[in-house]
This record gives structure tokens, C-alpha cells and sequence, in this order.
């Protein structure tokens, strides 16, 4: 693993997915409560595409989704990071986070969200995140909202050719939260 793609946080390592994890990330992304607040299940063709694209932004310098591990275990535990996405067809930055069941509550989401955030408004041309989320899933929404993004609405979206309902937030580059300024007051980047 060639280090430029990896991110570390105090206890978790987020690398870009290959091919080879494919089978291991629909065991996580298939389970259903994983995919609860989801109008629909990760497809293998769509997880296929998802590893595709991630792993072709990331080598190229940009961002995408990667895999959660747990340093001390190298246990993946979650997938999520900010991607380019498309909303009435223009190009945005979505921020997504499928974390494991029973790592919930335990404030590795923000730890990764928060990463993998700060890495995203380090590249050019990147000044505004956005999230939607279900309507129901409102530890989901309490996370964004901890990190500084603001709810601009209840919307019926086509999110990458699906069209759903959801909660849009956004996180605009100069108001982020002192947790994402101030990264190592919350967990150490390293």
C-alpha cells in the first residue's frame, strides 16, 4: 500500500478500496442494518463501481470513499469518505459514512468523516460538502450537525441516477467546526 492514499486518525487507518475487497465490502455494505435509512440495497455492481471510482479519484490526487479499518486490528469496519457525486446533473461533493453496527456510538464515524473531510478541503477548487441523509436516521444528521454542517432542506433528489428523499446538508470550507480546525483536540492525526 503505497502511502500517499492512506489517511490515519488516532485509531483508525482509511485506505482506498481495490478490487480484491470487493467480496468483504458487500458483507458490510449488504447488511441490512447497515443499509436501514437507505431506500434500497448496495447492488455488487454498484459496490463494483463505488471501489472503481474511489480508487481511480483517490490515485489521481482527488478524493473518494475508503475503507475503515481499525489500526490496532486492521479490522474494516466502515466505508465512507467525500466523493464526487452528481445532483441535477451538475457536480458536487457528498460526504457518506456506512459505519458497522457495533462500532456505532463510538465516535469513529466522526473520526473518519472528520479525516476524510479535512483531506477533502485540502484539495483545490474544494470549498462546500454536501450530505443527504434519511429522513430517519437521525444519528446520522446529529454527526454532520456536530461537525458543522447546517440543514438547508428536505429534498427529493436524483443522487447519481436514484432518485431519493432526503435531508441535504452542507458544510461550507470556512465555517467547518472547531472539531474539524482543530482536528487533534478531538482524537491526533498523524
Amino acid at each position: 500500500m503505497d502511502n500517499r492514499f492512506e489517511i490515519e486518525t488516532g485509531r483508525l487507518t482509511l485506505i482506498k478500496p481495490e478490487p480484491s475487497d470487493l467480496d468483504q465490502l458487500l458483507l458490510l455494505l449488504q447488511n441490512p442494518l447497515m443499509t436501514m435509512y437507505r431506500e434500497f440495497s448496495f447492488s455488487k455492481s454498484e459496490v463494483e463501481e463505488l471501489i472503481k471510482s474511489s480508487k481511480e479519484s483517490i490515485e489521481t490526487g482527488s478524493v473518494g470513499l475508503r475503507l475503515v479499518l481499525k489500526k490496532n486490528t486492521n479490522e474494516l469496519i466502515g466505508f465512507g469518505g467525500v466523493k464526487k457525486s452528481f445532483i441535477q446533473n451538475d457536480m458536487i461533493y457528498a460526504a457518506f459514512m456506512y459505519l458497522h453496527p457495533d462500532c456505532c456510538g463510538l465516535g469513529y464515524g466522526k473520526e473518519a468523516l472528520s479525516a476524510t473531510i479535512n483531506d477533502a478541503f485540502n484539495h483545490d477548487k474544494i470549498d462546500k460538502i454536501h450530505s443527504f441523509i434519511g429522513f430517519a436516521n437521525y444519528s446520522m444528521q446529529y454527526l454532520l450537525e456536530s461537525l458543522g454542517f447546517l440543514k438547508i432542506g428536505d429534498e427529493t433528489i436524483n443522487l447519481d441516477y436514484n432518485i431519493v428523499s432526503r435531508a441535504h446538508y452542507i458544510l461550507e470550507k470556512e465555517t467547518k467546526s472547531d472539531i474539524l480546525i482543530n482536528n487533534d483536540f478531538f482524537f491526533p492525526l498523524m
